[in-house]
């Protein structure tokens, strides 16, 4: 999928049942909210990337999200897990730093936020809280792989979780 097929599924969603935002008195099928799952490596650079990219030309925001994941190996240990936390509080500011960077300058309103547990389920908590905050508001997760692919998820419901759009970065 390219960006001009992107940019398409994603006018697609923003249409789809819109409702009137009782907090703004405007349409809210309008607005997007990005979840970027943000670790600082270069998948994740290239997902920040596509969500600028997303975000260009629409009213919305993207909420960097970097999931401090504790391993089984760690959590058998509380000294480990002591040590690891005091780890993720030297990190925090670094990846906050980088992502800063990276979106200095390109016009996108953004927020940077600290969560721990499992990676997937804190990118859908954070999705899901935005949705059911605003109910009809579009919120799509943004996460970066290996592969040089960029993969979507639009969060409109549970069960449109599934739905994977996968577009290259």
């Amino acid at each position: 999928m390219d960006d001009a097929d992107l940019q398409q599924a994603v006018q697609e969603d923003l249409q789809w049942e819109p409702r009137v935002d009782a907090a703004h008195g405007a349409p809210s099928a309008g607005l997007l909210r990005i979840v970027v799952g943000y670790d600082g490596s270069s998948p994740a650079g290239r997902a920040l990337d596509a969500a600028v990219r997303l975000l260009r030309g629409r009213t919305g925001r993207i909420d960097v999200v970097w999931v401090a994941h504790l391993s089984s190996t760690v959590r058998l240990s509380a000294d480990a897990i002591v040590e690891m936390e005091a780890a993720f509080d030297e990190l925090e500011p670094e990846l906050r730093a980088q992502a800063a960077g990276q979106l200095r300058g390109r016009g996108a309103d953004w927020e940077f936020e600290r969560r721990q547990g499992l990676i997937a389920d804190e990118l859908i908590a954070v999705a899901a809280g935005i949705r059911d905050a605003r109910p009809g508001q579009s919120v799509v997760i943004v996460i970066g792989s290996s592969s040089h692919a960029t993969h979507l998820w639009s969060v409109r419901s549970p069960s449109a979780w599934p739905a994977i759009h996968r577009f290259p970065s």
